[in-house]
């Protein structure tokens, strides 16, 4: 995972995944922390893109709690939380998609959209809770409107770009 190509948005989350698994204690880092972090910094996109994809929030937070609760805590002076494989998995499949999809910069949406195409808890998770990776494909699509991440701080650009423009279609 190169942090360069982070979007503000995205080190922020990083940021608060490793903070979050430090204070659960957890040893490793993963995706299910991802999962945690976006649904309580409540992401007006993020949610908005789970609910156009068919899930349910209430159940995707009941659901990540859960799995967050079966993960190991260790004891001792001090934790140092290591990123899990499919912690890394999951960023580098978000990489993959920026590129794919001509982003110079890894998005939240990516993260995301990476979290449901992995053969993590956190797909699983996400699935049981009904969003669909074909779904959330077509969500991102359709708020992406062709436009691309281009700076680190383009999901300020995509958010003052629908708060202050209509939709003439």
């Amino acid at each position: 995972m190169n942090f360069d190509k982070l979007t503000n948005r995205v080190k922020t989350l990083v940021q608060d995944v490793v903070s979050l698994a430090s204070t659960r204690r957890n040893q490793y880092i993963s995706p299910e922390h991802i999962l945690k972090v976006m649904l309580t910094d409540n992401e007006p996109t993020i949610l908005e893109l789970i609910v156009k994809s068919g899930g349910n929030i209430d159940e995707l937070r009941r659901l990540t709690d859960e799995a967050l609760g079966k993960i190991p805590a260790v004891s001792g002076a001090t934790v140092q939380s290591l990123m899990s494989q499919d912690f890394s998995r999951v960023m580098d499949g978000a990489e993959q998609l920026a590129v794919q999809n001509g982003d110079s910069f890894i998005t939240l949406e990516r993260v995301l959209q990476s979290l449901s195409r992995n053969a993590t808890a956190a797909a699983e998770i996400l699935k049981q809770s009904g969003v669909s990776a074909q779904r959330l494909d077509a969500a991102i699509s359709a708020f992406r409107n062709g436009r691309v991440a281009d700076s680190e701080s383009a999901e300020d650009n995509f958010e003052a770009l629908k708060k202050y423009t209509i939709d003439m279609t």
